[in-house]
């Protein structure tokens, strides 16, 4: 769960936006556009709210196409590219509704409706607010203010969400104007103490769910949606799998991650046989493929009729698949493994102790102790 803000908190949060809006209203059409050379480095304009002087920033077009970082507790404009339809979800990224955030899109109507004498929040398009879910737990329950009370109105700006979920539903259209305020630092905090990434947002122009502002995080190229080409979209590697998405074989163990995750579910399932976010999916000491980090180990050998300790490489002869590992090529199914690389005992005793013995037969050396092995 979020951290729990104190009504005071929540109340200094909202304090003046309602009047924000409406400047934005304006300000939105007549701002000139920074020089597209500032990349997406933020553009802090005069205005400024008189009761906590919260900062207001604006982000042109050209912004949005390469990528941006929504600042925490700033309002924040921004221009949808033409052309650019895309969803909140996509935008902020999918696991930004553990963020509070809100905001609004522009109908264009707003300076009418103040000028027919509308007021509060009636100048406003309610179809046209978006609350991330972190928001709508927060502010729910909050009642609906009088309209002529405009200290309610501040406070329950962060209520006035639906109470159903819109994570895919709400949309940002192409050439719009929109403002959105994210709460904190714009990070998120879990009950296990671990905190997320705060709101990088931007367009998909590859349709892989990372916006442009992610692609850059994970280093990743926006105008293709399977970066490192193991068949697994960018997006789904990160989201999903959990796997890098700028490298086809993550875990460094010779197989690539749409071989050893073939449905990209994240989970290993009973007809996948191990893991592509660990070169030991099974903890015996013996890698998944044939490509693991090299590892030694001390071995016994027979020398001149004496016992000697010998450091000895452990790959890729210490390999599931053998001490042949390396003629092994694709995406191996069962039968092409010495051992199970889903269990460490698949012949009664320990894969590893499995493996040295079928070695020593092999090669006819004198049976020593079984070294203890180092895992890659």
């Amino acid at each position: 769960m979020l951290k729990k803000h104190s009504a005071y908190q929540a109340l200094s949060w909202s304090t003046g936006i309602l009047g924000v809006l409406v400047a934005l209203v304006v300000v939105a059409g007549t701002m000139q556009a920074p020089s597209s050379e500032l990349g997406a480095r933020l553009v802090t304009t005069s205005l400024r709210t008189k009761s906590n002087e919260i900062p207001s920033t604006r982000f042109t077009a050209q912004h949005v196409i390469e990528g941006f970082s929504v600042p925490a507790d700033t309002h924040v404009i921004f221009d949808v590219p033409q052309g650019s339809n895309i969803s909140r979800n996509v935008f902020f990224g999918p696991e930004s509704d553990l963020i509070r955030y809100w905001g609004y899109c522009f109908d264009g109507q707003e300076n009418n409706r103040k000028r027919a004498g509308k007021r509060g929040m009636d100048i406003y398009n309610p179809e046209r607010f978006f609350y991330s879910l972190a928001e709508r737990r927060a502010q729910g329950s909050r009642p609906e203010p009088d309209n002529e009370d405009l200290l309610g109105i501040l406070e329950s700006l962060h209520g006035a969400a639906p109470k159903e979920p819109d994570s895919f539903y709400n949309v940002f259209y192409g050439g719009e104007t929109c403002y959105v305020m994210a709460d904190g630092k714009g990070y998120y905090t879990l009950e296990d103490g671990k905190s997320g990434k705060g709101l990088s947002a931007g367009i998909d122009t590859d349709l892989d769910l990372l916006n442009t502002a992610l692609e850059r995080m994970y280093h990743t190229n926006p105008a293709n949606p399977d970066t490192d080409g193991d068949t697994i979209k960018d997006g789904d590697e990160v989201f999903t799998v959990k796997t890098n998405p700028a490298k086809a074989d993550s875990d460094l163990d010779g197989l690539s991650d749409s071989c050893e995750d073939k449905n990209a579910n994240g989970q290993l399932d009973s007809n996948e046989l191990s893991s592509p976010l660990t070169a030991d999916s099974d903890k015996d000491g013996l890698c998944d493929g044939n490509a693991c980090p090299e590892a030694f180990t001390q071995q016994r050998v027979r020398v001149n009729g004496q016992w000697e300790w010998t450091r000895v490489a452990t790959n890729p002869i210490w390999s599931e698949l053998g001490i042949d590992a390396q003629s092994i090529r694709g995406c191996p199914g069962i039968s092409s493994y010495v051992t199970n690389p889903r269990t460490p005992t698949t012949f009664v005793e320990g894969d590893w102790d499995y493996q040295w013995r079928l070695y020593i037969g092999k090669s006819g050396t004198e049976v020593g102790d079984i070294p203890i092995p180092e895992l890659p």
